[in-house]
């Protein structure tokens, strides 16, 4: 019995010199971020609902994402969130409550570039970030004076870009939070009586 007591306490002993002899090794560090403006809300005319890829919501596109590389104070724009909505009509005209179920019959649209704003710390005016960002849809850069054509029922999937692909964003350091807003104005054509 005493062998016994004797050999737990040894290798318990071996256990405990094991750890107080590991040290802790620097592996770096992990940055996060968030950012966050308060922005206008989306909004529909009567008879007609903005909403979401799949119908189910009013649009809601105001959490997006950007993710930058930073190689040696290179800074490019890597990747944006991307938001995909459709038009439909408001079964009742009334403009009073969204209703998935019955608000289901799309209509063919068509989107032009509204606006963007982007800056450091805060929204600014057009040009905050020297004309770095686009604006895409399907694929496509947006204009404000160019529509591209959307079919009914078509998603529309609105994302980021630099406007010239590849390029440096030279407007960026280190550590800036950026926001950029964009509006769409968005316009359907109906058949004339």
């Amino acid at each position: 019995m005493k062998k016994t007591i004797l050999a737990l306490a040894a290798l318990a002993s071996m256990g405990m010199a094991n750890t107080a002899m590991a040290t802790d090794t620097n592996v770096g560090q992990a940055v996060f971020q968030w950012a966050g403006t308060v922005p206008s809300p989306s909004s529909s005319e009567a008879g007609y609902w903005i909403v979401s890829a799949d119908g189910g919501s009013i649009l809601s596109a105001t959490d997006g994402v950007m993710i930058f590389d930073n190689k040696a104070g290179e800074i490019k724009l890597k990747s944006a969130t991307t938001f995909g909505f459709k038009v439909v009509t408001d079964k009742t005209a009334d403009g009073a409550t969204f209703n998935p179920a019955e608000d289901t019959a799309g209509v063919a649209y068509k989107a032009t570039l509204g606006g963007i704003k982007a800056g450091k710390g805060g929204l600014t005016a057009a040009g905050g970030d020297d004309g770095y960002f686009a604006v895409t849809a399907g694929g496509d850069v947006l204009s404000t004076s160019t529509a591209k054509d959307f079919i009914a029922d078509e998603v529309a999937t609105v994302s980021l870009q630099p406007a010239i692909i590849d390029d440096a964003f030279t407007a960026a350091t280190e550590g800036d939070v950026w926001t950029v807003q964009a509006t769409l104005a968005l316009t359907t054509t109906t058949a004339a009586l």
